[in-house]
């Protein structure tokens, strides 16, 4: 179940429901399409054609924005109504111990779930907080114009080797007539795919 506690317009409703179950909105010729994270990649894409450019521009082969580390959140509490405790008010709890900064983050979401989901869904927003710290850009050549924002895709760097992998897009611009830019960030099916369980008590929960 979902509680609506106060009014808001459509956006803010429906923002805790795509959150939790890792939907993001995209719209595509004029109409919003609610794209679930996790499905298969549309596009393998090699170093070889990175870098499209106009006559006279500053070529964007590849680029990578560091996120400050120590913004990051360390820890989840993620707030819900319990199923199996008469829909008490109930805090899960997720930690990543590889972080060096604590930040505890609370989220509360008002959102009927089970223990082991809610903890999931805490783990899995810490993972995607790091995930997607640090975005990546590419130029590339009107062939690839029918990507569009949310679209997985696989990136097949040689130079920048440790970068290759599953990335969804976040943003493209159409800057030239040559070529698109197109933002995106690491997507890890295993943070969707979370094998945690949740605890019984109120703050409860383990560590990842």
């Amino acid at each position: 179940g979902y509680v609506i506690t106060q009014r808001g317009n459509a956006q803010s409703l429906m923002e805790p429901l795509l959150s939790t179950f890792a939907v993001d909105p995209v719209e595509v010729d004029g109409k919003l399409k609610l794209i679930p994270r996790g499905l298969s990649s549309v596009a393998t894409i090699g170093e070889e054609e990175f870098g499209v450019m106009s006559e006279g521009e500053k070529p964007v082969v590849y680029q990578k924005k560091f996120g400050v580390r120590n913004e990051l959140p360390g820890r989840v509490d993620l707030s819900y109504f319990d199923l199996d405790r008469n829909y008490e008010q109930v805090t899960q709890t997720d930690i990543k111990q590889s972080s060096d900064f604590y930040n505890p983050t609370q989220i509360s979401l008002p959102i009927t779930m089970t223990a082991t989901e809610a903890r999931q869904t805490a783990a899995r927003i810490l993972d995607s907080a790091y995930f997607e710290s640090d975005p990546v850009t590419i130029r590339l050549s009107h062939k690839y114009r029918y990507l569009s924002p949310t679209d997985p895709i696989t990136l097949n760097p040689t130079t920048f080797w440790w970068d290759s992998g599953r990335f969804r897009i976040i943003k493209i611009d159409e800057t030239s007539a040559e070529g698109i830019t197109v933002t995106c960030v690491k997507d890890e099916i295993a943070s969707l795919t979370q094998i945690v369980t949740g605890s019984g008590g109120t703050g409860g929960g383990g560590t990842n």
